[in-house]
């Protein structure tokens, strides 16, 4: 069976992830893929979800922490067990996008309850 990217996704959050470099964009789209097939925003991530995008385990590691730091999304990680990811519901992460360009300034950004405080 084919496999499918589902919307919407909203544009904010596939900014904020590009903005985050390495393969945090990659990697969130294979989360969001995952959402549209289970019906939900908790998926369980498989390095086979990640590895036809390039994305190895380490990096698929590096970039869901990254994008976690960013308020993207949520990570449960347990001992032998793959990775359970959160979607941050849209609303909250909306303002992500607005932060600072990585390539020119480096402070970090937090949201708290959707609001962006730097």
């Amino acid at each position: 069976a084919p496999k499918f990217l589902k919307g919407p996704i909203p544009w904010d959050w596939i900014i904020a992830a590009s903005n985050l470099g390495g393969k945090a964009v990659q990697v969130g789209l294979a989360i969001w893929r995952l959402s549209g097939v289970t019906k939900g925003p908790t998926v369980r991530l498989g390095n086979s979800e990640t590895a036809a995008l390039g994305v190895d385990r380490n990096a698929k590691s590096r970039a869901l922490r990254a994008l976690e730091k960013a308020g993207l999304i949520t990570t449960a990680r347990r001992p032998g067990r793959l990775p359970e990811v959160t979607i941050i519901p849209p609303p909250l992460c909306a303002d992500v996008s607005l932060g600072l360009n990585r390539r020119t300034d480096r402070q970090p950004i937090t949201v708290v309850q959707g609001h962006r405080t730097v």
